[in-house]
């Protein structure tokens, strides 16, 4: 049985395949980046507060993952668009722009969450190595 509020998490997307994969390559590149930075750190040691610089590089790929997987870009909901591949088109929708909006604020909420977590057990690493 489908209700309403399954209805509205299927089609809450503000973005289509092409955009969705540029997120996914931004999370893959942050990844990557985040993980040759922390073996450079373990392997340099580097003091454990050299960990800081893996916030941004985490918060990009945080950001990027959950976005593809949520597909919905921040950008585009402060900005009332959506791109489903064909270009810029206004979100006129009440009821989609307010779903969203809290989708992006969960998304927001979980990168910071993401990013903090890993550059803490980053920094416990390179304090325990």
């Amino acid at each position: 049985m489908t209700t309403t509020s399954n209805v509205q998490e299927l089609v809450c997307a503000n973005i289509g395949p092409r955009e969705r994969r540029k997120r996914l390559w931004v999370g893959v590149v942050g990844a990557l980046f985040s993980a040759l930075t922390l073996a450079w750190l373990l392997t340099t040691d580097a003091p454990w507060w050299a960990a800081l610089v893996l916030l941004p590089l985490s918060l990009a790929m945080s950001t990027g993952f959950l976005q593809w997987r949520e597909q919905v870009c921040i950008a585009n909901v402060r900005m009332n668009v959506r791109n489903m591949d064909s270009g810029y088109e206004p979100v006129t929708d009440e009821t989609l722009r307010r779903a969203l909006q809290q989708k992006a604020q969960r998304i927001q909420a979980q990168a910071i969450l993401v990013a903090l977590l890993v550059t803490a057990v980053s920094a416990v690493l390179a304090l325990a190595w």
